[in-house]
């Protein structure tokens, strides 16, 4: 099952990223893989404990399967971990005080949900200020667009 787990992953990706697999399919042979690698953990516990208490034999395929469990859960440990430590927005408006909402947010009985965003971005993102120019909206996006050329940015 150790074995089966990288080669599903490497032939899932490969078919997802040529665009023969679309990426729901892809998220559930993802996950599959996942719990496939688990159970391939938990059988590599029960033999250790086998080789620990019994001293049956296996030793050195127990610790191959740990390396490449290890291996094909590197993936899922590194995307949790920049899960839990990226801010949770991913739509910051310099605008604090009327944000653009989304749809899910604009739901009845929801009360000040203006407000409530503006205070989301505010703490989420303290460094984040409003500017306002006076001129015309034409004129700061042309400055804006030859800055960011300027710069190498794509517009």
């Amino acid at each position: 099952m150790a074995l089966f787990t990288p080669l599903l992953a490497l032939l899932s990706l490969a078919a997802h990223w040529l665009g023969y697999l679309e990426t729901p399919v892809f998220l559930v042979l993802v996950v599959l893989v996942f719990f496939l690698c688990m159970l391939a953990l938990l059988f590599a516990v029960i033999g250790l404990r086998s080789l620990w208490v019994r001293g049956t034999r296996g030793g050195r395929r127990i610790s191959w399967t740990l390396f490449i469990i290890v291996f094909v859960l590197a993936p899922y440990a590194a995307g949790a971990t920049l899960y839990m430590t990226r801010p949770l927005q991913y739509d910051v408006s310099t605008d604090l005080i009327d944000p653009p909402l989304f749809q899910s947010e604009l739901r009845p009985g929801a009360g000040n949900v203006s407000a409530l965003v503006a205070g989301q971005l505010r703490d989420g993102y303290p460094e984040v200020v409003g500017i306002s120019f006076n001129a015309p909206p034409d004129a700061v996006l042309d400055v804006a667009l030859q800055l960011a050329g300027e710069r190498g940015w794509r517009t």
